[in-house]
């Protein structure tokens, strides 16, 4: 009856003091876990691509798994670095080209002899080689913001400015879609340092998709 007196009253205290034990081993064992977890948080930007894991010379599961993934994040490292190279390439190789072809179908729109039903196709494909230009552009100009090389060109501008030159551009977008496009804008100035031509290409992005899927007859 003793023992068993002591054993009730020591059995609380047994398990506590186990429990306590527990949670210390527990957490120094996965705390290794923990900072490769948080390493592998911090690359998933893809622009650290560079970073590597420092691996354990443990010879256990920990330094298996830290080799493992630094083999994986430099083959993403190679492939993303391939493709970014390919687009920007791509995108330069064919600025060229376009170039030419868009100069060509100019010139043989102001020739006085062209007659008007080939002006009518000329004026459609410049529109499309146009359309293929700023393709391009943007082409490139993603490839390079994902190496870090797209600076922004700062500078005080009234939004207001940008956005009735783009509800310029929308109204005449809309016109084949019978859409209508109207446009509010405060009375006072909104100035802000921005790239004049980066906001430009994101209203022109949004209002064009909104042109795109807008059902016809709608605003």
């Amino acid at each position: 009856e003793r023992l068993l007196t002591v054993v009730i009253l020591l059995a609380p205290l047994i398990i506590a003091v186990s429990a306590f034990i527990g949670y210390l081993l527990v957490g120094r064992t996965l705390k290794p876990v923990d900072l490769i977890v948080d390493e592998v948080e911090a690359m998933t930007d893809g622009r650290s691509l560079h970073r590597r894991l420092m691996e354990p010379h443990t010879n256990d599961e920990l330094e298996r798994l830290s080799s493992t993934l630094n083999a994986m994040i430099a083959r993403m490292e190679r492939s993303f670095g391939t493709l970014r190279r390919f687009t920007a390439d791509a995108s330069h190789e064919l600025k060229t080209p376009l170039t030419v072809l868009r100069s060509g179908i100019e010139r043989a729109i102001t020739h006085p002899k062209a007659p008007s039903d080939l002006l009518e196709i000329l004026e459609e494909t410049l529109v499309e080689t146009n359309r293929m230009t700023e393709m391009v552009d943007s082409l490139l100009m993603l490839a390079r913001a994902d190496e870090g090389r797209a600076p922004l060109h700062l500078e005080d501008v009234d939004l207001r400015d940008i956005l009735n030159e783009v509800a310029e551009t929308a109204n005449i977008l809309s016109e084949q879609s019978g859409l209508e496009v109207t446009v509010e804008v405060p009375r006072d100035p909104v100035l802000l340092p921005v790239d004049r031509s980066r906001v430009r290409q994101l209203l022109m992005n949004l209002l064009t998709n909104a042109i795109k899927y807008t059902p016809p007859g709608g605003s």
